[in-house]
């Protein structure tokens, strides 16, 4: 089991609104794994990423999309207890329809 876990969230919220996202990501990470650190950065303008001790675990650029809170919650927990995380790419899907 890992010791320290430390997360980073890097996102163009500022920018464009993502910073609600980012606050709700967090706080769920932290409910769920109280003892990781987790920061947020300011990233490129339309970017969302989440990194785990330096491993990119999801990226909206890559998936076009944002993650469901709990896959990375559960890939959080799976880091902590040192298994092995492959990259989330499901994204929610929106309930937008374009005319």
């Amino acid at each position: 089991m890992n010791d320290l876990l430390w997360l980073k969230l890097i996102g163009g919220y500022l920018a464009v609104g993502y910073e609600p996202r980012y606050r709700e990501l967090a706080s769920e990470i932290k409910q769920e794994v109280p003892d990781a650190e987790v920061s947020g950065a300011k990233g490129r303008r339309g970017c969302f990423e989440v990194k785990v001790n330096d491993k990119l675990i999801f990226s909206k650029l890559e998936s076009g999309g944002f993650p469901h809170h709990e896959d990375i919650v559960n890939a959080v927990k799976e880091m902590k207890e040192g298994k092995p995380v492959s990259k989330i790419t499901k994204i929610k899907k929106n309930g937008c329809i374009l005319q």
